[in-house]
């Protein structure tokens, strides 16, 4: 409320109500670029071009059109343009599965390229005149009111209004941002793999995030050119560009707040020494803090105001006479999960027995076959193990039964469905359950948002039971809410196989589920996945001999990217080609016997 009343105060004196007009279009920009950089981690160098797409709408439907009621409504259509042109630049970028360091490249080149033809073209649109290099002019003032009989804003009305158009943007991006639509966007940010094993479309996640951030970009451009009544092809420049993405890195690409300081901050600098003797030193000043910045404080100044604020309490809460609460530096290390029987959690299953069947599936690389016409079946409820050595195709095997990698020949069905072309997210969306050999999760959630996050379609109270029984199925009820990465190891990736289990699924693949646990995670691993097994088929990749033997079931033995041989494990362990696979002729002449090989992928 303090703030509120300051800043009426000062946009009461003498020229500041248009000032603060300028610095908060500045801010509503800024928060398009944070939403999409700080939410997703998409850098975008492209805020600018919808800026000005959206103020060159504004100002050609005022132009046309006059007030009608009021010429606040054209920021509608200004934005949805925006949003429209912003849709269809992240389809070519996000459906292209272009790289980070590639969309940037591209939202950079996007900007020369609506630079250069909004400079080059001169044309009539209406009554509205755009004159390339020279801009639009002649653009309606915000107004209220019908035909001739409108009152034109005064420079504080003006600033209210845009105050109340940041503010409410403001209030819907955050609302977005905390709905699960946000959480979703925070995942593609911290694990884009993840996300898409658990059936998520990230490409659609991004496109609409990506329209979103740019209808408000639009928005903020229709409000500059109610405010500056003209636009030029400036609006698109790569200097403006460029100028956006420092407002949200000096503010704090995590924080809202942040990117709205920063951006009011450079442009207050800006003003004052942009009229000042010293206006030619600007770029030098602006870069000296932007290099300061990033030495300092390179999550921004939010991250290093909200550092020094935090560091203010616990100075006081341990100050004398003050109690002092400890936690435990490794409390999740000293958490020993015990094994939990619980009520099975759903089933997606059909009538047939069979419930994955694969035949003849092939994948070269270049001129090398990793994977040669591998055929084998999977009844419901059934535990097949796959082993071989290093080079053997068994990675590769997992990601085309994951979608994760191409086939080049054969077909894959999974639960009556032809999967052979589909990808991950639709694949989890079957009910395929996929947990890798390095634990993949959202490292910065807790165990809880994590599992929760992975409950994909569930409705609230529905979503609450699952994850509560994914929780105690996995081991992890000490420690739920507890940061995914301050989790041990053999937790982590127990945490996996608890957000495999809140998809549902009918078939499970687990890559190396206990490398690098200890005996008692081993087996606390190994008992869930018997109790996996009561209620979906199961196909694990592993190296561990005892793990296989444990886990019982058929064993598939690859060799050269295709199957050498299928059985128990007991049957396997004398058989000669089986030897040779793993150790070598030499050594099983020696009399060797591959209890436990190292078949590390």
């Amino acid at each position: 409320m303090a703030a509120v009343i300051l800043i009426f105060g000062i946009a009461r004196q003498g020229d500041m109500a248009s000032h603060l007009t300028l610095w908060m279009t500045s801010a509503l920009l800024a928060l398009s670029l944070q939403f999409i950089w700080g939410n997703v981690g998409i850098l975008s160098f492209a805020q600018a071009v919808f800026f000005g797409v959206g103020a060159y709408v504004y100002g050609v439907l005022s132009i046309n059109f006059g007030v009608q009621g009021s010429t606040l409504v054209w920021g509608i259509p200004a934005g949805i343009v925006a949003a429209t042109l912003a849709a269809g630049l992240g389809y070519f970028i996000f459906y292209g599965k272009l790289n980070d360091i590639a969309v940037a490249i591209i939202t950079y080149a996007f900007t020369l390229i609506f630079a250069a033809l909004a400079s080059g073209f001169s044309f009539q649109l209406g009554s509205a005149s755009i004159g390339g290099a020279n801009g639009l002019v002649g653009i309606m003032p915000m107004a209220f009111g019908f035909g001739d009989n409108y009152v034109v804003a005064s420079p504080l009305t003006g600033f209210v209004v845009t105050l109340v158009c940041a503010t409410v943007t403001w209030l819907i991006l955050t609302r977005l941002r905390h709905a699960r639509y946000g959480r979703v966007l925070n995942g593609i940010r911290q694990n884009e793999d993840r996300s898409s094993l658990i059936g998520y479309d990230i490409r659609l996640f991004k496109v609409s995030s990506f329209a979103l951030a740019g209808g408000v970009a639009g928005i903020a451009g229709s409000l500059f050119a109610a405010w500056s009544q003209f636009v030029n092809p400036g609006q698109f420049s790569a200097q403006s560009a460029t100028l956006v993405v420092i407002w949200v890195l000096v503010g704090g690409r995590r924080s809202p707040v942040g990117s709205v300081v920063g951006a009011i901050l450079i442009s207050a600098v800006q003003f004052y020494f942009g009229s000042s003797d010293i206006s030619q030193y600007v770029a030098l000043v602006l870069g000296g803090l932007v290099v300061l910045v990033i030495l300092v404080a390179p999550d921004g100044v939010a991250a290093l105001t909200r550092k020094a604020w935090r560091s203010v309490v616990n100075r006081n809460s341990s100050a004398p006479g003050r109690p002092v609460t400890t936690a435990p530096v490794d409390r999740a290390d000293r958490v020993e999960p015990k094994p939990v029987a619980v009520a099975p959690l759903g089933n997606h299953g059909r009538s047939e027995n069979s419930l994955l069947t694969v035949r003849g599936v092939s994948k070269s690389y270049g001129g090398v076959k990793a994977v040669r016409s591998v055929d084998f079946t999977l009844k419901r409820n059934e535990i097949k193990c796959i082993i071989g050595p290093n080079g053997a195709g068994k990675s590769s095997l997992f990601g085309l039964l994951s979608g994760r990698i191409r086939l080049d020949e054969g077909s894959i069905v999974f639960d009556g469905h032809d999967i052979s072309s589909l990808p991950s997210f639709k694949r989890a969306r079957l009910g395929l359950g996929i947990k890798l050999q390095t634990a993949s999760f959202f490292p910065e959630l807790t165990v809880r948002e994590n599992i929760s996050l992975a409950a994909r379609g569930e409705l609230e109270r529905a979503r609450e039971a699952l994850v509560e029984n994914c929780i105690v199925e996995a081991g992890l009820t000490e420690v739920r809410d507890v940061e995914a990465y301050s989790l041990s190891h053999g937790q982590q990736q127990w945490l996996e196989i608890g957000m495999v289990l809140a998809q549902k699924p009918t078939l499970i693949l687990l890559d190396e589920p206990v490398a690098g646990m200890t005996i008692g995670e081993r087996t606390q691993t190994v008992n869930m996945i018997h109790r996996l097994a009561q209620r979906c088929g199961v196909v694990v990749v592993e190296h561990d001999m005892g793990v296989v033997e444990e886990l019982g079931g058929d064993v598939i033995v690859m060799h050269e990217g295709q199957i050498l041989r299928t059985g128990h494990i007991s049957d396997l362990r004398h058989d000669d080609a089986v030897m040779d696979a793993y150790l070598g002729r030499e050594a099983a002449e020696h009399g060797a016997t591959p209890t436990k090989p190292n078949l590390e992928l």
